[in-house]
């Protein structure tokens, strides 16, 4: 197979585009979780559809969500791979208190996003639009991108973040995982945290 080692990266560092996988990827990769070990999601829309993916161990949504572009390297075929962090409204403007634990230790609030008043908030260039946008800082990797995101009302694109912001992004990346760990060497903490992901799953019906 011929490199692409020296080709540009087709999607750029801090920008956001439509990803297709569903918010548990990062959620499941976190806790140590398989696609198998959750029960099958309750969708809000009839063409959302969930399967597995031969690019991700987890699972794949046809309608796409916004995704932050954190880091890209090149894999063993010279093909570029995108870490990215996947962004959500669960659903609708939901408090961060009724998300499941796991997604409450990592989500962030997208400005104009007011449901978490003491946390910090990451402001888009331009900016965002939707009133309860999430932002998880978890980055994974992924191949499954596709365009640049468009608003949905406006059809505006070239959503990004200045350094600026994209520093406090990283910081609160890094901050959340060392926290995580610390807790999960709690064998109880693990497992609680992956029992309380299933019963938002079992119970709950989210954009995920």
């Amino acid at each position: 197979m011929t490199s692409l080692a020296n080709e540009e990266p087709l999607y750029r560092l801090r920008h956001i585009y439509a990803g297709h996988e569903t918010m548990r990827t990062p959620a499941m990769l976190a806790l140590g979780l398989r696609e198998v070990e959750l029960p099958s999601m309750t969708s809000l829309a009839s063409t959302q559809t969930f399967t597995p993916s031969s690019d991700s161990p987890h699972a794949w949504k046809r309608d796409p969500r916004p995704c932050l572009v954190t880091s890209h390297n090149l894999d063993k075929t010279g093909r570029y791979v995108y870490h990215i962090c996947a962004m959500s409204t669960f659903g609708g403007e939901k408090l961060k208190a009724d998300l499941a634990e796991i997604y409450q230790h990592f989500v962030i609030a997208v400005s104009p996003n007011q449901l978490d008043p003491d946390g910090p908030r990451i402001q888009t260039t331009p900016a965002w639009k939707a009133p309860g946008q999430w932002i998880m800082a978890y980055p994974y990797a992924t191949k499954l991108l596709s365009d640049e995101w468009a608003d949905p009302g406006t059809g505006v694109t070239g959503f990004h973040l200045s350094e600026s912001m994209f520093d406090i992004l990283e910081y609160e990346i890094g901050a959340r995982y060392r926290e995580l760990r610390k807790r999960m060497r709690n064998g109880g903490v693990r497992k609680h945290l992956q029992e309380d992901l299933k019963a938002c799953h079992r119970s709950a019906v989210l954009d995920a």
